[in-house]
Parts: C-alpha cells; sequence; structure tokens
C-alpha cells in the first residue's frame, strides 16, 4: 500500500469551518453579566434617598465625662456641652464642642469622641497653679499665665510678678530662693522684679528684701547669715531691708505706734 507523502497529508486535510463573517453580535455571557450588574447597582444607588428617610440616626444625648476635676465642677462641664446634645451622633459638632470645653477657666486638655449609640465621649485634663500672678491671675509650673477663679486656691499661695518675658526666670528663681530660705525657717510670700530689672522678695511679717538686679543667690546668703543673726529679736519691727550693698545692709524701721493712757 502506497503511503501518502505527508505534505500532501496537511495540503488535502479538510478545512476548518469559519464562523459568520459578524461574530461580535453574539451573545457574550460576561456582558450579559455586567450589564445585569449595572443595572443592580444603578438600582441600589437610586433607593439609598429611601432607604435613608426611613433609618432613625441615633442622637447624643448623653455625657460621658472622664478626668480628674479638681477646680471644674461637672455642672459647668455639663452646661458647656449641652447646647452640642440633641443632634445625631453624625452631625455632632466636634470642632464647636471642642473650643466650649477650652473655654472653661482651668481646663487645659480636651479629648472627644463620639460614643455610640447614645453619647459624646470627653476627657479633661486641668492646669497645674503654683503661684498667683500679679492680682488677678495664676501662673502654671511651665510658666503659663492664666485666669481662673481663685475661690478654692489657698490664700498664702505666693505671689509672682514681673515685666512680660520674665515669668520662666521668676520661676526659677523662686524655686531655688524658696530652697534656700527653707533652712532657716523663712517663707516667701511674695517674689518680684521691678521695671528696672531688679529683685524683691516678701517674707514672713511682710518684710520687704530688695535684692537689687544681680547676686540674688549671694544676698540671700548674706541676709541669712548676716541680717537673722543681728537682727533676730527685732526682726518683726523691721519693713524693708536693703541688701544691695556690698558689705553690709540697710533697715527701714516700721513706724512706732504710741499707745497713750487714757483715764477711765
Amino acid at each position: 500500500m502506497l503511503k501518502m507523502p505527508m505534505s500532501k497529508r496537511r495540503a488535502m486535510a479538510k478545512p476548518k469551518r469559519q464562523g459568520p463573517r459578524f461574530a461580535w453580535l453574539r451573545p457574550n455571557r460576561y456582558w450579559l453579566f455586567s450589564a445585569v450588574a449595572m443595572l443592580s447597582l444603578f438600582a441600589a444607588v437610586r433607593s439609598i434617598p429611601a432607604v435613608g428617610a426611613m433609618m432613625h440616626l441615633p442622637e447624643a444625648h448623653r455625657l460621658y465625662l472622664h478626668g480628674e476635676l479638681r477646680h471644674t465642677a461637672d455642672e459647668q462641664v455639663f452646661e458647656a456641652v449641652k447646647p452640642f446634645l440633641g443632634v445625631n451622633l453624625v452631625a455632632l459638632d466636634i470642632d464647636g464642642l471642642y473650643e466650649a470645653m477650652h473655654a472653661l477657666p482651668w481646663v487645659s486638655e480636651v479629648k472627644i469622641r463620639r460614643r455610640w449609640p447614645d453619647g459624646v465621649w470627653v476627657e479633661l485634663g486641668e492646669r497645674e497653679a503654683v503661684a498667683r500672678w500679679g492680682e488677678d491671675a495664676l501662673i502654671s509650673p511651665t510658666g503659663e499665665i492664666f485666669k481662673a477663679p481663685t475661690d478654692n486656691i489657698p490664700q498664702d499661695m505666693v505671689q509672682l510678678h514681673g515685666p512680660s518675658g520674665t515669668e520662666h526666670d521668676l520661676l526659677a528663681a523662686y524655686a531655688s530662693t524658696r530652697r534656700q530660705l527653707a533652712a532657716v525657717d523663712v517663707k516667701i510670700q511674695a517674689m518680684w522684679i521691678d521695671p528696672r530689672g531688679a529683685w524683691h522678695l516678701r517674707v514672713n511679717n511682710d518684710l520687704e528684701l530688695r535684692l537689687g538686679r544681680h547676686h540674688l543667690k549671694q544676698r540671700v546668703e548674706r541676709f541669712m547669715d548676716v541680717v537673722l543673726a543681728s537682727l533676730a529679736p527685732r526682726l518683726t519691727q523691721a519693713e524693708i531691708i536693703d541688701m544691695r550693698y556690698g558689705n553690709g545692709f540697710a533697715v527701714n524701721w516700721r513706724p512706732q505706734t504710741e499707745e497713750k493712757e487714757t483715764d477711765v
């Protein structure tokens, strides 16, 4: 039996049947799936307003207060928060509430977040006052000057004062001088820097020490070593002691009140 060459067998193979000329018109299952998905998404988007209208969004009507408050009453916080309650949590004015909390005199730190499903969570931190500043303000350990009600501030809290920009110098000098005088049981009532830059102290029994612009520590030491030793019995009669002298000091005595005898 004769075998036909391979090349001729390929040539005589039955040609494959070709599809119609317009094959792109044939339905495609992926195209149909995409079309159905798009129509479903369009229908869902159209239905969102209707669904939202039927939903009842949770309202913020509770205050969850956190933080150790010594000078700010809970009632003060609630009164500041109250105008922001009664709205749904999504519409809660976080920025406005943040400003309202910072407006409370003693408040220094504020953290706020929505508390689902029914309220607002507020955490507060208070300023700390280490001294009075001038007549109507307070100063914090970091040198921040602020105004706040002083009803619950100890009346014997030290008073500091000085030109603007001297807050940190005064805090540092007060801490150092207080430690010095504690060794001789002398308490600082007030410490200030006058417009000329000179230091002043008021200690026990309203005694004023004038210490000048330089050598603060050395002049306080001289007051402790010399003045207290020589004037101890009469120190309560002194009104001002001037320590600006190189090797000594000057004393202004209080006016003496004369007692008059009265016939009965």
